[in-house]
């Protein structure tokens, strides 16, 4: 079911590695990849992406209630930034 179960909030984003080694060293403590997924996947433009926990949801929204709540407009196909207005609307939902 598409939904949306966890809410994080981003606390850094790192850009400009040159090296998987170097990418790998700064998200190691919180990253499921291993060093060896990291390089199989990594370029130059690789950027890391640091999220703060912020909140598991006890009902998860749906993708439709997402719409219907002009949340999104269609499905996202990476991260998605969700201004502040809809935030509170989005916990709510």
């Amino acid at each position: 079911k598409k939904s949306i179960t966890t809410i994080g909030i981003v606390d850094n984003v790192f850009s400009g590695f040159s090296t998987p080694e170097e990418l790998y060293t700064m998200a190691t403590k919180r990253t499921v990849y291993s060093l060896e997924e990291i390089k199989s996947n990594f370029t130059t433009d690789s950027k890391l992406i640091l999220f703060k926990y912020y909140k598991t949801l006890i009902n998860p929204i749906t993708y439709k209630k997402l719409v219907e709540n002009k949340i999104l407009k269609n499905i996202p196909m990476s991260l998605v930034k969700i201004d502040s207005s809809k935030i509170e609307k989005l916990v709510n939902c």
